[in-house]
């Protein structure tokens, strides 16, 4: 009967431990309707613009270079975005902790047209150089330019 008593409790435990996770705070969200990119949010590179993309404002990163977020104390969290990868090599990389520009660690999802086709690989870049780690995060996603995904 002690058993079935702590297994109750941990469910419980566990319940409410989930639903303060699900109901923190947004550290940064931008959806740049207004057709602007908030530098008080971003320090986005010389190359980002705001492009209208069927109907709505989209942020337009074509060209490459990497943008920061003003915010740098992040320590647990989730990231949500919603990317489409555009024609050639269509490849897309995000962030998730730097240094600075030249020293960082990216999550890269590429398309069709580039060397890893379909994967989601971890990359770092230090002192300016990116490596690729070897073993992809997911491998044969069937990803296509010119599509939404989130």
């Amino acid at each position: 009967m002690k058993f079935r008593t702590w297994l109750l409790f941990l469910a419980a435990t566990l319940m409410i431990a989930s639903a303060v996770i699900c109901n923190a705070d947004i550290l940064l969200e931008d959806d740049f309707e207004e057709g602007k990119l908030d530098k008080t949010k971003w320090v986005g590179a010389a190359v980002w613009k705001i492009v209208e993309e069927d109907g709505s404002n989209v942020l337009d990163i074509m060209g490459g270079e990497e943008g920061l977020s003003v915010k740098n104390d992040f320590t647990d969290f989730i990231m949500e975005y919603d990317l489409k990868l555009l024609g050639g090599t269509g490849y897309n990389g995000v962030i998730l902790r730097a240094q600075d520009t030249s020293n960082l660690y990216m999550h890269q999802v590429a398309g069709p047209g580039s060397a890893t086709p379909s994967n989601i690989r971890w990359h770092t870049k230090i002192g300016g150089s990116y490596a690729v780690f070897a073993k992809p995060i997911e491998s044969g996603l069937g990803i296509e330019t010119e599509v939404w995904y989130r």
